[in-house]
């Protein structure tokens, strides 16, 4: 049976050391400390360790065990609740907690989060579900939530966005060049097109973080082909 352990850490963000450590497991054991020793102790069993932006912020301040996978609830959340109004947890990157600054109860809420995008992903239509899957399974915001979730990359993903995306991408869209060079970009701008609300946006933190999802958008949705020809 695989084990899913779920952290938050508080860093001062000027010494950048570790203030305080949250956890939980899928058991609902908790901790709750300022040791590193208890804290890596508690996690040294763990198959998976889950956290909301763990893979570039809270993996760089503990020992992850060897073999250990993670799972990022914050790059995984515009993929499975692209619509507007947002996830409940959710405020833009941030998970909406009860209290300030308390990694426990933030590891709990992440904990919930988890699983909602475990459900939820479940719902989504199978091929749109592949398409994500075959986009971002070597990426390591997304590798260790479809490894958790027994998802593998099949298929051709171009072939498969165009039937599924059938009418709702300029045709000329530079599939190749998009799935090859931006799949993640290429995957938020088609969760949104999922989206019945048309008010529903891609949020701050993505453009952010990936800046030419604005231009992969517009590649994709309203672009002439000379335009579309020009990899981004």
């Amino acid at each position: 049976m695989r084990t899913l352990v779920f952290i938050d850490l508080e860093v001062n963000p000027q010494t950048k050391k570790v203030l305080d450590f949250g956890a939980v497991d899928a058991n609902g054991e908790t901790l709750h400390t300022t040791q590193n020793v208890d804290f890596e102790r508690f996690i040294s069993n763990s198959d998976f360790i889950c956290g909301h932006n763990i893979c570039h912020h809270d993996s760089n301040y503990f020992n992850r065990p060897d073999g250990t996978q993670l799972i990022d609830t914050l790059y995984l959340s515009p993929l499975i609740f692209p619509e507007k109004p947002y996830h409940k947890l959710l405020k833009d990157d941030k998970i909406i907690t009860d209290e300030l600054s308390n990694p426990l109860n933030d590891s709990i809420k992440a904990k919930e989060l988890f699983y909602d995008e475990v459900n939820t992903f479940a719902t989504l239509d199978e091929n749109y579900r592949q398409i994500l899957v075959n986009l971002l399974f070597d990426k390591p915001e997304f590798n260790g939530f479809f490894v958790y979730v027994d998802a593998k990359p099949k298929g051709d993903t171009v072939s498969m966005i165009q039937d599924f995306f059938y009418k709702r991408l300029c045709k000329n869209s530079p599939l190749e060049t998009l799935v090859r060079n931006n799949p993640v970009p290429l995957a938020y701008a088609l969760a949104i097109i999922t989206t019945e609300d048309k008010t529903s946006i891609i949020p701050h933190w993505v453009h952010h973080q990936y800046p030419v999802v604005e231009n992969v958008m517009r590649i994709i949705r309203n672009t002439r082909r000379l335009i579309c020809l020009v990899e981004v």
